[in-house]
């Protein structure tokens, strides 16, 4: 986990410690599992659906995240 942190970390600078908890929680799966998706994200986290859609939308719209999925 500390090397998937130390490669976000490097490759977003400081853009990385500024996001919320929930933020770098999908990037952090989404580096360790190659991809994530709604219901994963649901299990891992206590969230409603609405919020964790406007949290992933956040992600995306920093540039951080791809939205090619269902």
């Amino acid at each position: 986990m500390l090397e998937t942190l130390e490669v976000l970390r490097n490759s977003l600078g400081k853009q990385f410690d500024h996001l919320s908890q929930e933020a770098r929680l999908i990037l952090v799966t989404a580096q360790i599992e190659k991809t994530v998706d709604h219901s994963r994200m649901i299990g891992m986290m206590d969230i409603r659906p609405h919020d964790l859609t406007s949290r992933g939308s956040g992600v995306r719209s920093e540039g951080l995240g791809d939205s090619s999925g269902g």
